[in-house]
């Protein structure tokens, strides 16, 4: 299965994120911020990111700003974020998808695995 990113501050959202997937049978990397997120991605490779926009540090739009501008357009990126305004900006900075917390989990892994599938097509036929 895959390996999934989850970014965001509230650490009770990251664990609630984080079963979720592994009851699917992904694997899980955390971080808190998106500086510590673009660490992990180095080290752990993701197949996919979850992220919220507003966090200490680095916030999740430059988080994107940054990926998209460093070499990884095709890593999918689902935004995750109780300010529904943030949605086109989000999406100018190259988010994949855009949620408006609170979210259904299911409704999160199932936008996410329409991501992976996309991806997963893409390598396949390239």
């Amino acid at each position: 299965m895959a390996k999934i990113l989850i970014v965001d501050d509230d650490a009770d959202l990251r664990t609630l994120f984080g079963l979720g997937f592994l009851r699917r049978g992904h694997s899980i990397v955390v971080a808190g911020d998106g500086a510590a997120a673009l660490e992990c991605i180095g080290t752990h490779a993701p197949d996919l990111i979850i992220t919220d926009i507003t966090m200490p540090v680095m916030d999740g739009l430059e988080l994107l700003r940054r990926l998209r501008a460093d070499g990884q357009p095709t890593l999918p990126v689902v935004v995750v974020s109780a300010h529904a305004e943030q949605r086109a900006v989000a999406t100018a900075a190259g988010a994949d998808a855009f949620l408006v917390k609170p979210v259904a989990l299911r409704q999160l892994a199932a936008v996410t695995e329409q991501l992976l599938a996309g991806r997963q097509a893409a390598c396949v036929g390239a």
